[in-house]
This record gives structure tokens, C-alpha cells and sequence, in this order.
């Protein structure tokens, strides 16, 4: 059984249908990322899991009971829930282990067992000897700890995570990531996570559910959302992208051979595709190999490179080639310079084919 069951879940606010009809199961233990743009619905859609908002249409179980459905929600505090929002919401006028008291005192709870979870969740986030501290004397990276804290303090079915890096710089950002992510598999939680970034989403998912227009665009591994993208969103959104049109002019033996411009590119048939199917070709920057000089393999072409950035671990290029403007990373980084005439060879396996029609529909 599923920890948490969405089915059919509408909210609209007034005229505006923020989210439209999803449906979602997240296994016990998963940690899934709801990844999309501003206004996409994904916040949303985890305060009606939360029980901040309340669903317009379907329903939402949370380890099989029921918690929302038209004409029945049941409270907030009584969902098991453990919430970690964007601002952290701490009082900062009181210490560390009165923010953490809190809620356990209202559940009533003894003293001594919440002296003892307590220092115990402390100690999980590596604040042991924080708790006589006053919550607004932290940094941000110490006070989002303290809010992970004390929302796992309560021992809750489901830890909700709203945001809860944004408001730190980048490189607090890399480490508390991997923070939660190394916590929550410690603890075994099952976690909905709620972020506009794609970096962020892959490194601590186990699946990740792409949003776009109160709908879900994908669901799937991060790798799989990286490498075989169902849709033009999709493969925009979640990483970097040449996006090129094209035309299927052969299908044999398993390999199709598309028209891109005046250049012929080899790739494996996709999606049963065939003769004269317009698509959408898609080709990562790293998928392209920059050379000086012709190497005679399949799918290269020529190029003039318009400009370059250096990234530190590689090289991104601007190229006016055969197939159109695109971009290709060298790793590591090359000598490459405007005006240079080089030659591009792409790997056929990593070229993703999406039918013309189908990628329309889905955005």
C-alpha cells in the first residue's frame, strides 16, 4: 500500500484551476520531488496534501486513511504531517529547544520524553549544542536546521518540504541538500518535496513529478526525466537543450534517419515512429563532440563557433552549424574561439526523437 494516494485532485481559486485533476502514489520511504515553474501548481497541490488548503475535487489518503475529500477534511494537526516551509517559521525570540517544545507540549507529552526527542532530533541535524541558543542570533543554514528539527520531532508519517532552500546562497544550498537527502534516507520518511530547481530536484529525488499548467508533464527517476524527456517542456525544463525540427525520411532496422536542415542524422527509432513523421530532435549539449578536423563518423557536421563561456569542468559553445544555432559543452574545456570552423559529431543513442503532435499536446 501507497503512503500517500492523490486521485483525481482539482483546486481552483475562483476562475483560476491551479491544479487539474493529478493523480499521484508515493511509496513508503520515497522521496518525491514536485518540480515545475512558478504557477505551476505544485505548491499547491502540497497544501492540499498538508491540509493548509482545501481541495476543490478528489481525493488524498495518507497511508491508506482517508484525509480530504469533497464535504469531509480532516485537520492539519491531525494528519501526522511535518512541514518545513521557505521562511522556516521559527519564533525567533525564543531558544532553539523552545521552538522544538512547542508542538510536543501542545500533543502533551511529558516532560522527559521531550527533553529526550528533543536532543535526539538536535543531534539528527548536527545541533546538539544549539538548544539554549536564541532561534534569531542563527544563520540561515542553522535556523533551517532547526526547522527540520522540529519537524521531525513529532515522529510525523510524512515530512512536506516547501521551498525550504531558497533563501540560502548557493553553496549553503549544494550542502543542505545533501543533508536532507543523507537525513531522510537515515530516517526513512516518506517525503514530498516542493522546488523550482531542476539542480536541487535531481540530486535529492527518488522520483521526480515535472508540473506544467496545474498538470503533470512526467513522472519518473531523474535520469529518465534527463534522458528521454517526454515532451519539449520537459526536456527544456529539466536541464539544458538543443531543440531542433525534423523530419523522418527512413526507418530501418531499428535506427532512424532524420532530416535536420540540410544535414542527415542517424539515431535508434523512437515511439514507433516512421517515414515522414514530423519531430522534435533533441540533443543535450554534452552529447556533442567538438573537433578541429572531419572524423568520418556518422551524424557530424560542420560548424563556426559564435562564442564561448568557460564553466571551470568544461566549456560551453555557441555554434552556427548545419542543423542551426546550437550549444555544445567540451569537457574538459577547450581552446575554442569565435570564427574557428569546427566540426561537431553527435551520439546517436543520445538523440531523443518526440512526434511533432504528441510534444504539442503535451504543453
Amino acid at each position: 500500500m501507497s503512503a500517500i494516494n492523490i486521485s483525481g485532485l482539482v483546486k481552483r481559486h475562483g476562475d483560476v484551476v491551479a491544479v487539474r485533476g493529478i493523480d499521484l502514489d508515493v511509496e513508503a520511504g520515497e522521496l518525491v520531488v514536485l518540480l515545475g515553474p512558478s504557477g505551476c501548481g505544485k505548491t499547491t497541490t502540497l497544501r492540499c496534501l498538508a491540509g493548509l488548503e482545501d481541495a476543490t475535487e478528489g481525493e488524498i489518503r495518507i497511508g491508506g486513511v482517508v484525509v480530504s475529500r469533497p464535504g469531509f477534511k480532516l485537520p492539519p494537526e491531525k494528519r501526522s504531517i511535518g512541514m518545513v516551509f521557505q521562511s522556516y517559521a521559527l519564533w525567533p525570540h525564543m531558544t532553539v529547544a523552545g521552538n522544538l517544545a512547542f508542538g510536543l507540549r501542545l500533543h502533551g507529552l511529558p516532560k522527559a520524553e521531550i527533553a529526550e526527542r528533543l536532543q535526539a532530533a538536535l543531534q539528527l541535524v548536527g545541533l546538539g549544542n544549539y538548544a539554549s541558543r536564541n532561534a534569531g542570533e542563527l544563520s540561515g543554514g542553522q535556523q533551517q536546521r532547526v526547522a527540520l528539527a522540529r519537524a521531525i520531532v513529532l515522529q510525523p508519517q510524512i515530512l512536506l518540504f516547501d521551498e525550504p532552500l531558497s533563501n540560502l546562497d548557493a553553496k549553503m544550498r549544494e550542502r543542505m541538500r545533501l543533508e536532507i537527502r543523507e537525513l531522510q534516507k537515515r530516517l526513512g520518511i516518506t517525503t514530498v518535496y516542493v522546488t523550482h530547481d531542476q539542480q536541487e530536484a535531481m540530486v535529492i529525488a527518488d522520483r521526480i513529478v515535472l508540473m506544467n499548467a496545474g498538470r503533470i508533464e512526467q513522472i519518473g527517476p531523474p535520469r529518465q526525466l534527463y534522458d528521454r524527456p517526454a515532451s519539449l517542456f520537459a526536456a527544456d525544463f529539466v536541464g539544458v537543450t538543443n531543440p531542433l525540427d525534423g523530419r523522418i525520411t527512413a526507418v530501418e532496422g531499428g535506427h532512424a534517419i532524420v532530416k535536420v536542415r540540410d544535414a542527415m542524422l542517424e539515431c535508434p527509432a523512437q515511439h514507433d515512429c516512421k517515414a515522414g513523421d514530423e519531430v522534435d530532435v533533441v540533443i543535450r549539449p554534452e552529447h556533442i563532440r567538438v573537433g578541429a578536423k572531419q572524423t568520418g563518423e556518422r551524424n557530424g557536421f560542420q560548424g563556426q563557433v559564435t562564442d564561448t563561456v568557460f564553466l571551470g569542468s568544461c566549456t560551453d559553445i555557441g555554434v552556427a552549424s548545419d542543423i542551426g544555432q546550437i550549444r555544445a559543452q567540451c569537457s574538459p574545456p577547450g581552446n575554442q574561439t569565435p570564427g574557428q570552423t569546427v566540426w561537431l559529431t553527435v551520439d546517436p543513442a543520445a538523440i531523443v526523437l518526440l512526434r511533432r503532435a504528441a510534444a504539442a499536446g503535451n504543453n
